[in-house]
């Protein structure tokens, strides 16, 4: 049974504890012993302990995250192997120089301080191979395991050939050694160097091998950890340059390291291509800008040589000219890094630029360039309200959906106060940086898509308000309607028939006064009936509420003693105010054509097709209306508040045609 999950990181932490104070009690002793800071950045005993003081740190946090992950073993045996050789170095320094003789077990020094930094090369193979799960990516490259194995039985046998050497003899550099000695520890080292050098290039096929059949994350992972040991090897070099730049050689001790714990931890994973870019752009700006320098400094140094101020003349104009050149040449150089290692993130970007220049489009077309251009055909655009929901490119509400396997969703806007929300399928977040920097280049365009949809739900309010004010007003003349009929026309026609019914039961005598006020009152009577019925003519009739268009059109073309025509009309109902506004239209359009051409022929017709109700009225009179008017200047309020179109046409050489096309959807 093996360690548990809660002794593995005590052990860790045990080697980075150990690691570190080996790390501090060789520094302190070196510092006391005359190592200046110049030298410890120069030599190897810096390099060393900081690799000592780091690496098991680093160890200990990726066995504690993850316990399975035998790399965060590998980075904690550094601090142990390489303390040996600090240890050793230290110890070197201060028995056979500072202080001669005055610390035993100096030989057993000279001799770990020979072969210990070989050892260390066994676990760079490890480092690549288990790259960054901690295993091996299949049985096949498993067998890459046996080389460290070898490669320390070798080594042991170099430390074991080379006791009798030990002490002075090591110091500076080994002796030269003849005989059968000299050819068993040639083969070992030799053996030992081909071996480590074989273990990393097939190490380094194996990851190549596991990025090229890995997903987009472990992708990323290989990229970070590329990018590690491309950093720690340019570093090194620069860092051997001079004196001042010796500390880059430091830096470069733990740039692996954190670079490699980055990716396995996947923190910013996808920042990598930012990050390689953004290396190249300006390692090509520093190269191109030094070697500009340099010839303009020489160039002005050569115009103006004889001249005591030529040197600071030189200096200042070199300045200047690389100065006014850097803004151009940095995107000029951003934009050929691009277009060549990320032409897929380059051309998407380049059209939703393109697309922001143009300041005539719609939400939609820009939903429909992000869908194209992120490969993601659902894509949905989403715009925070003034009341805070959320609604989508054509103003319907929305909500953002939850974390499941497929989709998410990313904010564009200031932290903390986003204008809108992106949904699209989840592996876009692996997807490099094509994600975020398509949403950087739309940013203008989602904020002025935004602010249409903020407009159009304004007007959709604006709309709604309308409708709900012409229901109100279509019930209000129903109630009126209705309790004209069953109330005061009710009653006038009894009071009538009650007068006429006492004028016969009472035997009036014909002609006299009595009989012609009677007469009188029930003819005034009836004339009120009338005018209570003109003035309900023009509202809607219980027919419509009740059967819909096709019954309000028939009761209403019933009126006209078939003078009217009616061609058709839908068999389905509608909306109570597309209804009311249809037979709206209908009767305003049959009275002005009775209004105007008493003696012409009229056609009414509706129908439903793609999403409208289209009511249309033909006469053949002489033509000549207008939407001026009061009656049809109102009906074309009404049709818009509907959200629907009203068109007239009526030449004045004759005929009208009045058509209304209304949603009814």
């Amino acid at each position: 049974m093996g360690p548990s999950r809660t002794a593995r990181p005590i052990a860790a932490w045990a080697i980075a504890a150990a690691s570190v104070t080996i790390a501090c009690w060789a520094t302190v002793v070196a510092v006391r012993d005359g190592l200046s800071w110049q030298s410890f950045a120069r030599e190897n005993l810096g390099f060393s302990i900081v690799l000592v003081a780091t690496m098991p740190i680093l160890g200990a946090f990726v066995v504690t995250r993850h316990p399975a992950n035998r790399l965060g073993w590998v980075f904690c045996l550094v601090g142990p192997l390489r303390g040996i050789e600090v240890i050793a170095d230290v110890w070197v320094r201060h028995t056979y120089v500072v202080d001669p003789g005055s610390w035993p077990a100096g030989p057993v020094a000279t001799w770990l301080l020979f072969a210990g930094p070989l050892f260390l090369l066994t676990i760079a193979p490890l480092m690549v191979l288990w790259f960054p799960d901690g295993r091996a990516p299949s049985a096949r490259w498993r067998r890459v395991e046996i080389a460290p194995v070898v490669v320390v039985l070798l080594l042991a046998s170099l430390l074991v050939l080379c006791w009798p050497l030990r002490g002075q003899r090591l110091l500076p550099d080994p002796p030269v050694v003849h005989g059968w000695r000299r050819a068993a520890i040639l083969v070992c080292l030799v053996a030992s160097i081909v071996i480590v050098i074989g273990a990393l290039l097939a190490a380094f096929a194996s990851l190549i091998s596991r990025v090229r059949r890995g997903d987009a994350a472990v992708r990323a992972q290989g990229k970070w950890f590329v990018f590690g040991a491309a950093a720690t090897f340019a570093l090194n070099l620069v860092g051997d340059l001079s004196p001042a730049l010796a500390p880059l050689r430091l830096v470069a001790a733990i740039a692996l390291p954190v670079f490699s714990v980055v990716a396995i931890e996947r923190y910013r994973l996808w920042e990598i291509d930012r990050l390689i870019n953004r290396t190249v752009v300006y390692g090509v700006l520093t190269a191109s800008g030094a070697l500009l320098y340099a010839c303009a400094a020489v160039s002005v140094g050569l115009v103006v040589g004889g001249s005591g101020a030529s040197a600071p003349v030189a200096v200042a104009a070199s300045t200047l000219l690389v100065a006014a050149l850097f803004a151009p040449a940095r995107r000029r150089v951003q934009r050929g890094v691009d277009r060549r290692f990320d032409r897929r993130a380059f051309d998407a970007v380049a059209r939703v630029r393109e697309f922001g220049d143009r300041h005539d489009r719609e939400p939609v077309e820009l939903r429909a360039l992000l869908a194209e251009v992120l490969r993601d055909p659902d894509v949905v655009l989403c715009f925070e309200t003034s009341e805070g929901g959320l609604v989508d490119q054509a103003g319907a509400a929305i909500a953002l959906p939850s974390n499941d396997a497929d989709r998410t969703f990313t904010l564009v806007g200031a932290v903390g106060a986003p204008i809108s929300a992106v949904v699209h399928r989840r592996s876009l977040l692996g997807d490099g940086r094509l994600l975020t920097d398509v949403l950087r280049a739309a940013r203008s365009s989602i904020e002025r898509a935004h602010l249409q949809a903020d407009l159009r739900i304004q007007l959709d309010a604006v709309q709604r308000s309308r409708a709900r004010l012409l229901e109100a007003t279509d019930a209000e003349r129903r109630r009126i309607e209705r309790d004209l009929h069953d109330g005061a026309q009710q009653r006038l026609l009894a009071l009538a028939l009650r007068l006429r019914t006492e004028q016969r039961r009472h035997a009036v005598v014909p002609a006299t006064s009595t009989d012609l006020l009677l007469s009188a009152a029930v003819d005034e009577l009836a004339a009120a009936v009338n005018e209570l019925r003109t003035m309900t003519h023009g509202m809607p009739p219980p027919a419509l509420s009740s059967g819909g268009v096709a019954a309000g059109f028939r009761e209403l073309v019933g009126r006209h003693d078939g003078r009217v025509r009616l061609l058709g009309v839908p068999d389905h109902r509608h909306a109570s105010i597309v209804e009311a506004t249809a037979w709206f239209v209908a009767s305003e359009g049959l009275a002005n054509a009775t209004k105007h051409a008493a003696h012409a022929q009229a056609t009414l017709l509706a129908s439903c097709e793609g999403g409208l109700l289209r009511v249309t009225v033909v006469d053949d009179g002489t033509g000549g209306a207008t939407l001026d008017g009061s009656g049809l200047g109102g009906l074309v309020d009404r049709v818009d508040a509907c959200g629907g179109r009203l068109r007239l046409h009526s030449p004045t050489d004759g005929g009208t045609e009045l058509t209304a096309e209304l949603p009814c959807e």
